[in-house]
């Protein structure tokens, strides 16, 4: 029942501690004259002896958000996961994790989204060592985590959610693939082709271009789109044309490109699509500037500190209330 806004967005701002509050996390429209409003920590200025030492999004859906912190308490760090809404300026810190990552050989990867299905969000923990792969997920509904048993005989050591769409959790396998989990059924689906790329010809001239290719999967118009982008000035987009494929159902993937960009000189980088905004952010001569898809419109965009986009979420504004939520 929230108001639409397609192009709000909640923005990192710094990533460790910062002696302002209001520096980390702020909410950003993409109407370029609109200003930009900070948000406070999503906890008690008590609740810490010291300020974390780090902080990180993990994910926003239906105008909740989570966020990950590290603090240091009694010689030892420990991670600490809040959802929040920003919106009624609540949030939930989650109890902890089953599997304590005490081993620094292993690496924790996280996910955000709502199921749907449920009314429940969740987040998603994989811990990921050389030769076993463990997953448990966070219920806010129940308000504990459960280690789930996983079907599938590989799951990626690495797991970056780049969003959750439509009650699953989206991310990259590798350059020919992707994979969900399912927040509802709470299994993962690996090996979803991704579209057949041809690979340019490799000569000296252009073999350092190579080196700053680019891809990202990310919402696009009620659908998921996938980006790939060559140090060369030229971005290829391609959408999903049957999302039945999500949900391992036997139906294979199929892609149709819809949009072929030729900027004319080498990109620094390409950096997110805002979701149905239709906005891609490139970096083109060391200037930031926004290109709107649907009116084919160059704009100078500027944002200061430097942003990456998984830093970068939609946001819808919402008063969505968590069970047993704190100030």
């Amino acid at each position: 029942m929230a108001p639409k806004d397609d192009k709000l967005h909640i923005v990192q701002r710094s990533f460790g501690h910062s002696e302002d509050d209001d520096d980390a996390f702020s909410l950003f429209h993409l109407d370029l004259g609109c200003p930009r409003i900070n948000l406070k920590f999503p906890y008690s200025q008590g609740e810490y002896l010291d300020p974390p030492e780090y902080s990180e999004l993990i994910g926003s859906d239906c105008g909740i958000v989570c966020v990950r912190f590290i603090v240091f308490e009694s010689n030892a760090y420990r991670t600490d996961i809040y959802l929040w809404n920003p919106a009624t300026r609540h949030s939930k810190r989650l109890p902890l994790p089953n599997m304590i990552n005490d081993d620094y050989t292993k690496t924790v990867s996280l996910g955000f989204g709502f199921d749907h299905i449920d009314l429940d969000f969740k987040v998603v923990r994989v811990v990921s060592g050389s030769r076993s792969r463990s997953v448990e997920v966070y219920s806010s509904s129940k308000n504990n985590w459960r280690e789930i048993h996983l079907k599938s005989t590989y799951v990626p050591p690495r797991i970056s959610s780049e969003f959750c769409f439509k009650g699953f959790l989206i991310a990259l396998k590798d350059r020919s693939s992707m994979l969900t989990f399912d927040l509802n059924k709470e299994v993962f689906h690996c090996g979803i082709d991704l579209p057949v790329v041809s690979k340019p010809v490799v000569s000296f001239a252009n073999r350092s271009s190579l080196f700053g290719t680019q891809t990202c999967v990310t919402e696009f118009k009620d659908t998921i789109a996938y980006i790939i982008s060559i140090n060369d000035g030229k971005i290829d987009m391609w959408t999903l044309d049957d999302k039945d494929c999500l949900g391992g159902r036997g139906v294979k993937a199929s892609w149709s490109k819809v949009h072929v960009i030729d900027l004319g000189a080498p990109l620094n980088l390409v950096q997110f699509i805002f979701s149905s905004a239709q906005f891609l952010v490139i970096e083109k001569d060391g200037r930031r500037i926004l290109y709107d898809l649907d009116e084919i419109v160059i704009t100078e965009f500027s944002i200061y500190p430097y942003l990456k986009s998984h830093r970068f979420f939609k946001y819808g504004k919402s008063l969505f209330h968590l069970k047993d939520l704190n100030e």
